[in-house]
């Protein structure tokens, strides 16, 4: 097996034992048991390609050491996590700590991406109601108390969720009905620096293969939206407080990057499969203070005014361009929709007692 088909493989942990993963106990079990299943059928040369410790390393010698810290690193993520699950979790999060921040520096290196990379976000609303940009930007904080428990976060603390498409915004939101919903597009002013909590196309350095397993531990859909605890939840909630104790420190991890769990639907609405739209990004605010919203996110992002679907009907004289039916994205309402957000104007989200006035 190359990198390339150990990626894939991992990718369809999930779908593959979904049925066997009842609990966090489970999904620790299969999670560790289907990352070395592939690992240890990587062929051997494939690892004169992978960047670990001495470059004059043989092959086999690279694989096996990178094993080996592998084991150990697993071993200890696990072990964490149930002794969070056990209440400990002073320790649960030292431990987790030490594994992915070595020397308060992350194992892997942080994903940047560009100024002026495209993000959207998506909000319910009123049908006929539209948002304005402080509307479409995140809760302020001092309405804490209406935030829930979500993938990576705990509940009550402000963060901005984005995604790399409107579709996985309406996925997110649980597919609500298209007339009541905002859009936005959202572009960052600076380059952003993200702990990439996915599965590499090609895992060439220890990092990507340490991201490669929490992905899994992290990616598993909640099969039970009704349940108030969800153990799929409780490796991605542990990250994040990782990340907000990084933050403390050197503070040069903007957010987080993951697979949108509800990719798996995506084959659903018979789109075919495509790793660009289903990324997921959550932004944590740098620091709670008296102002309304911090400011840090204020400065890093600009953003277009909330749209409507309803909106574009009235105003577009032809909006299908395509008649024949297809699976390719690009030919699909939300790919339209981020296309014509493309084309808005974008400004920073308004601040305390100042008016939105575009």
């Amino acid at each position: 097996m190359n990198l390339i088909d150990f990626s894939k493989q991992l990718e369809e942990f999930y779908s593959a034992k979904k049925d066997e993963i009842k609990n966090i106990w489970s999904l620790l079990d299969k999670a560790k048991e289907n990352f070395f299943l592939h690992f240890d059928s990587i062929d051997s040369t494939e690892f004169k390609y992978i960047s670990y410790k001495s470059p004059t390393l043989s092959p086999i010698l690279r694989n096996q050491q990178m094993r080996n810290k592998l084991r150990d690193d697993i071993e200890t993520i696990n072990a964490s996590v149930l002794t969070m699950v056990g209440g400990d979790i002073n320790k649960a999060l030292d431990d987790f700590y030490k594994v992915l921040f070595p020397n308060n520096k992350c194992i892997a290196k942080p994903l940047e991406l560009k100024a002026g990379y495209p993000f959207y976000r998506m909000r319910s609303a009123e049908k006929y109601e539209i948002f304005d940009r402080k509307s479409m930007f995140l809760h302020s904080f001092d309405s804490l108390s209406k935030i829930g428990l979500a993938r990576y976060n705990r509940q009550g603390f402000p963060c901005l969720y984005l995604a790399s498409s409107l579709y996985v915004c309406w996925e997110e939101l649980r597919r609500p009905d298209f007339s009541k919903v905002n859009f936005s597009l959202f572009k960052n002013r600076r380059s952003v620096m993200l702990l990439d909590i996915t599965i590499a196309v090609k895992c060439n350095n220890y990092g990507k293969f340490l991201m490669a397993y929490l992905s899994l531990l992290c990616g598993c859909s909640v099969e039970d939206d009704q349940n108030s605890y969800k153990f799929e939840y409780d490796v991605p909630n542990m990250v994040f407080y990782l990340l907000i104790m990084n933050n403390k420190k050197n503070g040069i991890i903007d957010g987080i990057r993951y697979m949108s769990s509800k990719r798996y639907y995506c084959t659903n609405l018979q789109f075919s499969y495509n790793r660009s739209i289903m990324y997921a990004y959550v932004f944590p605010v740098k620091k709670i203070s008296k102002e309304e919203y911090c400011l840090d996110l204020c400065n890093l992002f600009r953003l277009t005014k909330g749209y409507t679907y309803f909106l574009y009907k009235i105003h577009s004289f032809i909006f299908y361009k395509d008649t024949a039916w297809t699976t390719n994205y690009k030919s699909s309402l939300f790919y339209d929709l981020e296309q014509q957000l493309q084309k808005e104007k974008l400004k920073s989200p308004p601040q305390k007692d100042k008016k939105d006035d575009d």
